[in-house]
C-alpha cells in the first residue's frame, strides 16, 4: 500500500516536472521570434540543416494576404470576406473551407506582421511578416467598427484592385515596400 502511494506521487511529480520544462521550452522559442505551436494558416515550417525556418505558404499566404485587404475596406462584413476567401479556396487547418471564427482569428492575430505574440507579451519575429502593420491596423478598426454598427448588410465589392495597389507586396517580399 505505501509503495503505491510513492508511485503515485512520483507521477504526479513526474508530470509536473515535465509540464513545467514543455511550458518553460515553448516560452523560450517565443522570446527567439519562433511561434512554439502549429503555426497560423499562410504560413510553414521547415528545417535547412537541423535550422528551424518558419517562411510563407506559397498557397495559402497570397489567400490569407486577400483576406486581410477585403476586410480593410469599410463596408465589407466578415460574412462576404468568408464567402470570397472561400471562393479562393482558403482552408483552416483541418483541410476544410475556413470557419467564420477562424477567419476571424486569423484577422486579429499579429503574427502576420512579424511578431510572436506569447502570454501577453509581443516578441519581434523570426519570420517574413505576410501583411503590413498598416493594413492590419486597418482591419482592426474595420472589424472593431462593425461591432459598433447596426447588423444590416453591408456591401463588398468583387474588384480588390485598389485595395491590392495600397498594400502590395515588393519583389523582395517586404509588405508596403
Amino acid at each position: 500500500m505505501r509503495q503505491d502511494r510513492s508511485y503515485e506521487q512520483f507521477k504526479r511529480d513526474y508530470y509536473t516536472m515535465t509540464g513545467t520544462m514543455a511550458r518553460l521550452a515553448m516560452a523560450d522559442k517565443a522570446k527567439k521570434g519562433i511561434y512554439p505551436l502549429r503555426l497560423p494558416i499562410g504560413y510553414k515550417r521547415i528545417f535547412i540543416n537541423g535550422q528551424e525556418r518558419i517562411e510563407i505558404d506559397p498557397e495559402s499566404g497570397p489567400l490569407v494576404r486577400l483576406a486581410f485587404e477585403l476586410a480593410a475596406r469599410k463596408r465589407s462584413s466578415l460574412t462576404k470576406v468568408l464567402q470570397l476567401v472561400r471562393a479562393t479556396g482558403l482552408k483552416g487547418h483541418s483541410d476544410k473551407p475556413i470557419s467564420r471564427s477562424a477567419l476571424h482569428r486569423l484577422l486579429t492575430n499579429e503574427f502576420y506582421t512579424g511578431k510572436v505574440a506569447w502570454k501577453g507579451r509581443s516578441y519581434a519575429g523570426v519570420h517574413q511578416a505576410l501583411v503590413c502593420s498598416r493594413l492590419f491596423a486597418e482591419v482592426q478598426e474595420s472589424l472593431t467598427d462593425r461591432r459598433k454598427s447596426p447588423a444590416s448588410e453591408r456591401t463588398l465589392k468583387s474588384d480588390h484592385k485598389e485595395s491590392s495597389q495600397n498594400h502590395s507586396i515588393s519583389e523582395k517580399g517586404v509588405p508596403g515596400a
